[in-house]
């Protein structure tokens, strides 16, 4: 059962001096060009525990787009400000899904699992890399898991599936307002970077849909081994994510509701 073993454990800082996160824009408005820098992949650690696998970089060392909702692979930005670092979680394999297939991503093992890190790393995708097939994916999903109640909040998930891309997102607020407080702003951020931190594989942010700005949560599995085992996790986290947010977003984005922020202590 996928519930609080997706907790995120505890960790020290990579380094005494981390570089501090940079202060994104609420909502993002699309993404930014990448920057050049040092190659972030001799920076790369493994911390590995009995159910999974835990890679870690610097973020100094990383473009700034990194770890953002749409990019691919597992690696997101956990902490805030001068804890920041940059961590890419994923169970362990096990089962069948370590004998070899009929191509590499058949195969999932530490070592693939470590190159598919590396190459996220890098911002590019392992040589060769395609998705699963939709029919393949779609059986491992058990009925019904993209559709999520929580309270009064109904959250349709969505697989996406194309020649370079494979994640599931699930949106909490599918249409965000166009002018938003900053005192909420600043709850907002404190929330979210919460949540992101707490739930492994998931990354909690904005994307454009048609006509509409989204808050919500992401997994992507992009350049990822074929693994049932790694959709499940993912599935999981990302449903736990929603089932932890659903509520308190909404009440934030619904402008018409009156918060008193004398009562609450969040802090930026």
């Amino acid at each position: 059962m996928l519930t609080l073993d997706l907790l995120t454990e505890s960790a020290p800082p990579l380094s005494a001096h981390p570089a501090p996160r940079p202060a994104p824009s609420w909502p993002a408005r699309g993404p930014r060009p990448l920057a050049t820098h040092a190659d972030p992949r001799a920076s790369l650690q493994l911390t590995p525990s009995a159910r999974w696998l835990e890679f870690s970089a610097r973020a100094d060392l990383c473009p700034p787009r990194l770890g953002e909702i749409g990019a691919p692979g597992l690696w997101k930005r956990i902490g805030r400000h001068a804890e920041t670092r940059l961590v890419f979680e994923a169970p362990r394999p096990g089962g069948e899904e370590d004998e070899p297939g009929e191509n590499p991503w058949e195969t999932n093992t530490p070592e693939t699992l470590r190159h598919w890190a590396e190459c996220a790393l890098a911002g590019r995708l392992p040589a060769g890399w395609q998705p699963p097939d939709a029919a393949r994916v779609e059986a491992w999903l058990p009925g019904g898991a993209l559709t999520l109640q929580h309270g009064a909040v109904l959250s349709q998930g969505r697989l996406l599936l194309a020649p370079d891309r494979w994640a599931l997102r699930f949106p909490l607020v599918p249409a965000w307002p166009d002018s938003f407080p900053p005192e909420r702003a600043q709850a907002l951020r404190v929330i979210l970077a919460d949540a992101q931190s707490r739930w492994r594989m998931a990354r909690v942010g904005f994307w454009q849909d048609p006509g509409a700005t989204v808050l919500g949560v992401e997994v992507d599995f992009t350049g990822g081994p074929h693994a049932e085992n790694l959709l499940l996790a993912g599935l999981g986290s990302a449903r736990n994510v929603v089932m932890d947010l659903a509520e308190t977003v909404s009440l934030l984005a619904d402008l018409r509701v009156g918060l008193a922020w004398e009562m609450l202590s969040l802090e930026p």
